[in-house]
């Protein structure tokens, strides 16, 4: 199990490196759909944290309240900023990035945004 933030910043840092920067709520996104294929998968949860439901959708309050000053501008880390090496899976790396490629008005990115708002 990876700690939340540490998880978020490999996230940013692996898109940002790919030239595919993400917002925060796209980190969000890619989050819930990681666990979601973890506990599918594997039955096993990549992070403790759990998901809330908020006007935005389910977010991890703890990575909303890290990454929302970025609000919907793409996350650039700074050299001060956490670079974690997070051994994930290759099938999850490769959905971080198939996430981080989509277009927000395709319908595979809002077939994946619907999942933000279910119970």
């Amino acid at each position: 199990m990876f700690d939340v933030l540490d998880l978020s910043w490999f996230i940013v840092r692996r898109c940002f490196n790919n030239g595919t920067p993400i917002s925060h709520l796209q980190l969000q996104l890619i989050l819930l759909r990681l666990q979601t294929l973890s506990v599918e998968e594997d039955g096993v949860l990549l992070f403790k944290d759990n998901f809330e439901n908020k006007v935005m959708g389910k977010i991890v309050p703890k990575v909303y309240f890290q990454f929302n000053i970025y609000s919907s501008t793409d996350i650039v880390p700074m050299s001060i900023d956490p670079n974690p090496h997070i051994p994930l899976k290759s099938c999850l790396l490769e959905e971080i990035d198939k996430i981080a490629q989509m277009k927000p008005w395709s319908e595979d990115y809002r077939a994946l945004e619907r999942m933000r708002w279910e119970e």
